[in-house]
């Protein structure tokens, strides 16, 4: 997948999978150390996700309570809402609705996970078993939302921060699960498909036993997980965690996994959290289409912390321009 670069000059370097290309441009970043990137947001009036506003927010759809504890009232750990201004509108299409049209209603649900009852701004600031239910309540959400026939895509994210969109502090994920699968991650799969097909095996387990192999993009290795910055990074200091055994689902997570990959979470931002100033960021979640046999995908984590931001040439190219060879990310983030 290429090795370290020595003399410093912008490279291009194109996926093997996708064919989408970024250009490494070094002499177009700061020092690590810095980055300026932490922002503090005042907070004004109460919050809406604290323990004891629930009013605040739409009835919960999905939670974990302390015993004896009532439904849309105190007494939650992991608490899951419908998003007050969503993207796409919750309700069982018509009987002759069509999803394969170019215009059809904005159906679908968007969630809104509340991580914690207690006023935090990071995954880093709780407890390894917050951070494992928590992931708990994400394959619980997945799994019965794969049984809704309409829905064929869900994606979990977190926003952290403003650089990075967040409008509120408090520690947060989303749910935004679509009635088609996003042309972006449906071309992905076919390429998956197709070099499946071509090589006999899967290319993400490949390009991890590659990584695994080398070293030089390797952040942390955890418990049956593997963080490291991809060959083809589109962002300073972006994070893939794949599952080292292959598995296409999150769903099917165990719950001794679950804990392994919360620590293996919490060590990657904390890792960024130090070295980078405690900059915004993105946590996607990439898992399979509902229903759908692929077992060429891999499911993965990605982390994209805000340092570096797209402008006019990656939006009129789509080629991305990152400032930080990888390599060197890598290393700054195992503090070597």
């Amino acid at each position: 997948m290429g090795a370290i670069s020595t003399d410093k000059k912008p490279e291009f370097r194109k996926d093997p999978l996708t064919g989408r290309w970024v250009i490494i441009a070094p002499g177009r970043s700061q020092r690590p150390q810095d980055y300026d990137t932490a922002v503090r947001r005042v907070r004004s009036g109460p919050c809406p996700f604290c323990e004891g506003n629930e009013s605040e927010t739409t009835p919960e759809v999905l939670a974990r309570r302390h015993p004896n504890s009532e439904p849309n009232g105190p007494g939650w750990r992991v608490r899951v809402v419908s998003n007050k201004y969503p993207a796409v509108c919750s309700g069982m299409p018509a009987a002759d609705s069509t999803f394969a049209a170019s215009c059809f209603p904005g159906l679908g649900i968007h969630d809104v996970i509340v991580d914690t009852p207690r006023h935090v701004a990071s995954l880093t600031d709780m407890a390894i078993s917050e951070v494992t239910e928590l992931l708990d309540v994400f394959r619980e959400r997945l799994a019965q939302l794969s049984n809704e026939p309409y829905l064929e895509y869900a994606l979990i994210f977190k926003n952290v921060g403003p650089t990075a969109g967040a409008s509120l502090e408090h520690s947060h994920s989303q749910l935004l699960a679509i009635p088609m699968v996003p042309p972006l991650f449906g071309s992905e799969l076919e390429a998956a498909r197709r070099w499946s097909e071509r090589e006999g095996q899967c290319y993400y387990c490949q390009l991890l036993s590659q990584e695994q192999a080398g070293g030089d993009r390797i952040v942390l290795r955890h418990s049956g997980f593997t963080a490291f910055c991809p060959f083809v990074s589109r962002f300073a200091y972006e994070i893939w965690i794949f599952p080292d055994t292959h598995a296409e689902r999150f769903e099917a997570m165990t719950p001794g996994s679950l804990s392994s990959l919360a620590e293996t979470i919490q060590s990657v931002l904390k890792a960024i959290e130090t070295r980078l100033g405690k900059p915004g960021y993105n946590v996607l979640l990439h898992t399979a289409p509902f229903r759908k046999k692929t077992p060429y995908f891999h499911w993965r984590i990605e982390i994209l912390p805000s340092v570096s931001r797209a402008a006019g040439f990656e939006w009129g190219t789509g080629i991305h321009i990152n400032p930080v060879f990888p390599e060197e990310a890598a290393q700054t983030l195992r503090g070597s």
